[in-house]
């Protein structure tokens, strides 16, 4: 419960930047697909690399499709909680920062 509030305040604020200031970006949130292709793979099937992370911001509409978002979106939100401080805190970062995600 406390993580979707957290999630609820978070994308609450994210809504109320001045259209100017995030130009054409839009906000997700979970459940929304984060795939990252290595070595220009294109088949979706064939993309081992995919998180659902809490909160999402993309700002190149290229990147997005009916599945969800492939390649690095702008800005990454995780909320951690103590059964997956692990896996947000160290396989995911390392994750974001290899594919180059911007904010995490």
């Amino acid at each position: 419960l406390m993580h979707q509030q957290i999630a609820y305040e978070l994308i609450s604020i994210f809504s109320k930047f001045p259209k100017k200031d995030i130009n054409n970006c839009k906000i997700f949130f979970a459940p929304f697909d984060v795939r990252f292709p290595e070595n220009g793979e294109t088949d979706p099937k064939k993309i081992k690399n995919v998180v659902q992370p809490d909160i999402v911001i993309v700002c190149d509409k290229n990147k997005l499709d009916k599945r969800g978002c492939i390649g690095a979106p702008d800005f990454i939100a995780e909320i951690v909680s103590p059964s997956t401080v692990k896996r947000d805190l160290n396989d995911k970062f390392k994750l974001y920062e290899k594919f180059g995600v911007k904010e995490y």
